[in-house]
């Protein structure tokens, strides 16, 4: 997938909108001729330096300008998450239902520290402590698919 320079042009017209530069103030600011800018809107390609420079004078994320994606919102990823659920069959739905309740049910932060000892945390590197710590999980985490079912 190639970069979609008119999505950027349109964004960063958005973006000049909503800070509410004109074509020529934003021109001056970056120091570029008002028919730059223009071509800029119109999908002309741009390159990274001046990309930071624009997201910079216009106070939006480079990776907002490249993707569209506000990584600080709540919902960057429901387009992502629909994307593959469109892929799946009823059954992959139901697995991925029943991991993602699984999840969410689990309360925040939640560590199974009884589930590791201090004798076993004083003995063990901190590499074996995480992965006991992802299989006792990952076997828990099983067993609660398989309680559901």
């Amino acid at each position: 997938m190639g970069i979609d320079y008119n999505l950027i042009g349109e964004r960063i017209k958005e973006a000049r909108k909503n800070k509410g530069y004109t074509q020529e103030r934003l021109a001056e600011e970056i120091d570029v001729a008002v028919t730059y800018v223009s071509r800029l809107e119109k999908g002309y390609p741009i390159n990274l330096k001046r990309l930071a420079q624009i997201s910079q004078l216009l106070d939006v994320s480079i990776e907002y300008l490249l993707t569209g994606i506000i990584p600080e919102a709540n919902n960057y990823l429901n387009k992502d998450f629909e994307e593959i659920l469109e892929r799946c069959t009823p059954e992959k739905l139901k697995l991925i239902y029943n991991i993602a309740k699984t999840i969410v049910d689990q309360p925040e932060g939640e560590i199974m520290e009884e589930d590791i000892s201090d004798e076993e945390t004083n003995d063990r590197s901190q590499e074996k402590q995480i992965k006991k710590y992802e299989d006792i999980n990952g076997f828990r985490f099983v067993e609660k698919l398989k309680k559901k079912n």
